[in-house]
């Protein structure tokens, strides 16, 4: 696994810009398993980190303190969901991190040369490894402990690196890479029709976008209809229809997630290879034609930069991850926390990291 996969979470740390001038917090080991701890400061400092992280995926350059209140799925709300998996992060570290040392596995140079970097980005910022301290202060950390803290941010990671990376010790097959993605995602094509048109403003001289009046909608659908019956009548091939297609993709994978309109998703699954389907959602109509995903058709997708290869990339990296979360799964319920400690730290009233 690439290194930057392993410090997506470290990505803000060297941009923080405010300084806290505030007295220091007192700083207690909070989580510990086999050796391994980390102090309240470290959660403290990482839980910002993760607040500050989701808002700017949500595109919010302020803190809103309404968000964390939205509904998450599975009976939480996002604040809910953003600290529970953060506190299950910091546990998976440290037994990673415990587990790493017993197989006797060594930080890369790369990756020590990287976390020295961040940290020595942070002094720069600062001015000062004494200023840096100030700074930290008010999360109960010192300079020191903040390396420890990028250290660890990093361990579930390397664990994966050590099993499953390009020399990892039970390194996948392409074999099993493939058996996992086809058996949550199909891979359609589709050709869409817009029930929407485009018409000229005369006042402005400028176009507009409309719906389709019902009778239009009507004769696009007869019309869709018969390019369909040319191809399966062997008059056409579905590639003579291709180039009409107005979505920017022709090819998706597809899985029941929500990622697509539920239409589109109920007959991506239903569908067999080869079968071509006309499919109405409210983006209009979908030509859609199921194909196999075969062994040589997934290194395709891998290897050529489209927008299948993100899909697919990352359904390694996240089954790489479930069979490492596997190995830890157990000794988490061993990590001891400091309970009433940790029931001070709260997602909404943690500080955002500046930018």
């Amino acid at each position: 696994m690439k290194l930057f996969k392993r410090i997506i979470a470290l990505a803000l740390v060297a941009v923080s810009l405010f300084v806290v001038t505030s007295c220091s917090k007192s700083s207690v080991t909070l989580m510990e398993y086999d050796g391994a701890s980390l102090s309240s400061g470290m959660f403290s400092y990482g839980l910002s980190l993760n607040k500050t992280q989701v808002l700017y995926n949500f595109g919010i350059g302020a803190d809103n303190a309404t968000i964390w209140g939205y509904d998450a799925g599975n009976g939480k709300t996002i604040g809910q969901a953003v600290y529970d998996n953060y506190v299950e992060n910091c546990k998976l570290n440290l037994v990673a991190d415990a587990m790493l040392k017993e197989l006797g596995a060594k930080e890369s140079d790369e990756t020590v040369s990287y976390l020295n970097s961040i940290y020595d980005a942070n002094v720069s910022v600062q001015g000062s490894v004494a200023k840096l301290d100030v700074y930290l202060a008010d999360f109960g950390l010192n300079a020191a402990e903040l390396k420890e803290y990028y250290r660890l941010s990093t361990k579930f990671y390397d664990l994966i690196d050590y099993y499953y990376g390009d020399e990892g010790a039970e390194k996948l097959t392409e074999k099993q890479y493939y058996d996992d993605l086809t058996s949550e995602y199909n891979l359609v094509q589709h050709i869409l029709y817009k029930n929407s048109k485009s018409i000229l403003e005369e006042s402005t001289n400028t176009s507009k976008t409309v719906s389709m009046t019902e009778e239009e909608v009507a004769a696009l659908k007869e019309e869709i209809e018969a390019k369909v019956k040319q191809i399966t009548d062997g008059e056409k091939t579905y590639e003579d229809f291709i180039s009409e297609n107005q979505d920017g993709n022709l090819e998706y994978l597809v899985t029941d997630n929500g990622s697509f309109v539920p239409e589109f998703e109920k007959a991506a699954k239903e569908m067999t290879d080869g079968e071509i389907r006309i499919v109405e959602s409210q983006f209009g109509f979908h030509v859609m034609r199921k194909v196999a995903i075969t062994e040589e058709k997934y290194a395709e997708m891998k290897d050529e930069q489209s927008y299948n290869q993100e899909t697919v990339l990352s359904q390694r990296a996240y089954l790489e991850q479930d069979m490492a979360y596997k190995k830890l799964e157990e000794k988490l319920k061993d990590v001891t926390v400091t309970e009433n400690e940790l029931a001070k730290f709260d997602i909404v009233t943690a500080p955002v990291i500046e930018m």
